[in-house]
């Protein structure tokens, strides 16, 4: 495979990654540890030359990016590249965006279906003949693409430093910095809140951030923040005493004794002190 730098919109997504590249070169808190490409194929065609396409689509722009740092003096620990022969999940998402397509539900089912890649898409060609010609045009391009990744490493750094990285660079802090941040505060305070909010929308997806972002949410009263926090907060003991004492908060009694008791259940003390204060409340 050959990069041609000058294709399509090739020019500005290129110096968006060595932009990227720069960015972290110019902080003087930050080290580039690696740069990783992630290579993607659309699914039509084979799945062994499938396989090819994506591997050496991540492989020729690594080679791209890795040139260009030794051409600018940029040091990276190191270059990985990696491919998903098939983009599937790209199609998946570009489907579940555009609810009017004609059969749009039966093509869904085909592409998450376990049928051989080949297979699936022979499918939904054969059934769906001007759906698919539609799709290769305005959508399989796109499936064909690199993604990268620039990793780096913070120095040491203290906590009053951590504190104000929260408020401006917080996606270069670990969790568990934030979470040494979150400590230094007084519990249920304004700066103790704000910071679980940021920890939150850095890393949305882990259930220990988002179950101390409700518990923050729920300590302020703000029972909207909570549930939507709880949502992603997963199912242990302190997950389930949390959202029995957000239905406590919203006058929701059988819910919040519901929870307190699987809570109990689970082996936490407070959900026995807490079923003793919504016996009182009662």
């Amino acid at each position: 495979i050959t990069l041609k730098p000058h294709l399509f919109n090739n020019p500005s997504e290129l110096m968006k990654i060595y932009a990227d590249i720069e960015k972290v070169t110019r902080d003087t808190l930050l080290t580039i540890t690696s740069v990783g490409i992630h290579g993607f194929a659309s699914p039509e065609g084979s799945y062994d030359h499938n396989t090819y396409l994506a591997r050496e689509r991540a492989k020729t722009l690594l080679n791209w990016v890795r040139k260009e740092c030794d051409a600018k003096g940029v040091k990276v620990g190191e270059f990985k590249s990696d491919f998903t022969t098939e983009n599937w999940q790209g199609l998946i998402d570009s489907l579940s965006n555009h609810p009017e397509m004609a059969n749009r539900d039966a093509i869904l089912d085909i592409a998450r279906s376990d049928m051989e890649p080949d297979l699936r898409n022979e499918t939904i060609k054969k059934k769906f003949p001007t759906q698919y010609r539609y799709m290769l045009k305005n959508w399989y391009p796109y499936l064909r693409h690199a993604d990268y990744k620039v990793g780096f490493r913070l120095g040491q750094v203290s906590l009053e430093q951590i504190k104000e990285l929260i408020k401006t660079r917080p996606q270069v802090l670990s969790l568990n910095q934030m979470l040494l941040a979150a400590q230094s505060y007084e519990v249920g305070s304004e700066d103790f809140r704000e910071v679980f909010d940021v920890a939150v929308r850095t890393y949305p997806d882990d259930e220990t951030v988002n179950l101390n972002a409700a518990c923050a949410a729920i300590m302020s009263g703000d029972t909207l923040k909570a549930a939507r926090y709880l949502a992603k907060a997963g199912n242990s003991a302190h997950a389930l005493n949390a959202r029995g004492s957000l239905a406590l908060l919203n006058n929701n009694y059988a819910e919040a004794e519901t929870y307190f008791l699987q809570a109990q259940q689970a082996g936490l003390p407070e959900a026995t002190e807490n079923l003793k204060l919504l016996k009182k409340i009662k």
